[in-house]
């Protein structure tokens, strides 16, 4: 098995992300509270995804600050934004049409690029958070879970996933780019034509924060216990560098036997950005399993021709990690 999962990073750039270690923000003057307001209430409306935009608020932390020691009302009116445009954007998992997909279900056949017509990934979604958030009661460097009650009501709450160990039906990864809609859209995906054939950046646009308005994003079911199917899919730089990890240890060690790795995060990982620290998940592979019973339902199905596949140099080595195992009585 190839996957490609290419060579760039996206890169995060924020307000808060322009002071150094140990500097603050101060505010004298209501023309640059204002310019300050501004610029983070466009970002708040610029994002559509609920993680990404709990974790650019908690980057944030600082211009917040300034503006609550200089005007209260300016920072509890961003902070009305916020909430009002959180709860607009949670409706949550819907997707652009998708371009293509790609499977490789077993060592012997040949990559497909599949066009399935789906108008979203089927929930519910499990995300990772690098920094939480504290509107929520999220920690940092957890998973959440987004789903419905059994009276339709959106929940969404902190799960173990990797840590207690998740299941990945690897046969529907789908890797490629992500960029926010416009307001009141879902993000616009592109994905690659196959899984060992990454593609560059649409185009070089940046988002009013400074950062690449397209992102490297990834889509793929889990199970992740207690009998339960959720999909993993995301844009964040943390959720896709942890993949990048895992992808070397999936290519290296692919049985072709129809089997699924069993994944368990051993730790998490700091990296320093331009914006501040991003905490990465270190993932593992603990052993191959049989698909699990949750999954099956969702195998896809393959009716189109073989894609062709590029030659690129593998994804970089992860971490050396502490080899764990499953416990004893995970059920998936």
């Amino acid at each position: 098995m190839r996957i490609d999962t290419g060579a760039d990073r996206p890169d995060i750039m924020v307000v808060s992300g322009a002071v150094e270690d140990g500097q603050r923000i101060v505010i004298r003057d209501h023309k640059r509270a204002q310019n300050l307001f501004n610029r983070i209430r466009e970002n708040i409306e610029a994002h559509e995804l609920p993680d990404d935009l709990d974790e650019y608020m908690s980057r944030e932390d600082l211009v917040l600050d300034a503006l609550h020691l200089f005007d209260d009302a300016l920072a509890l009116s961003l902070r009305e934004i916020y909430e009002d445009h959180r709860i607009f954007i949670s409706a949550g998992g819907s997707g652009a049409p998708v371009t293509a997909q790609s499977q490789q279900p077993e060592k012997a056949k040949k990559m497909f690029a599949i066009d399935t017509g789906s108008t979203g990934s089927q929930g519910p979604w499990v995300s990772w958070t690098s920094n939480g958030s504290a509107m929520k009661g999220f920690k940092p460097s957890t998973w959440v879970l987004r789903d419905k009650d059994a009276d339709g009501h959106k929940i969404e709450e902190m799960v173990p996933a990797f840590e207690n160990g998740c299941v990945m039906d690897i046969d529907s990864l789908k890797l490629g780019w992500e960029k926010d809609g416009a307001q009141g859209t879902a993000p616009e995906r592109r994905w690659n034509p196959s899984i060992s054939q990454a593609t560059p950046r649409p185009d070089e646009s940046k988002k009013p924060s400074g950062a690449y308005a397209w992102s490297r994003a990834l889509s793929v079911r889990l199970a992740i216990g207690g009998g339960k199917a959720a999909t993993w899919e995301q844009g964040s730089f943390g959720a896709y560098r942890a993949f990048e990890n895992l992808a070397t240890q999936i290519q290296a060690q692919y049985p072709g036997d129809g089997t699924l790795p069993l994944v368990k995060q051993t730790g998490v990982q700091s990296t320093r950005l331009p914006s501040g620290n991003a905490n990465i998940p270190m993932l593992e592979i603990v052993k191959w399993v049989p698909r699990p019973d949750c999954l099956k339902a969702d195998a896809p199905q393959i009716d189109t021709g073989p894609s062709s596949i590029y030659q690129q140099p593998p994804a970089p080595a992860p971490q050396p990690v502490q080899q764990v195992a499953a416990p004893a009585d995970a059920e998936f």
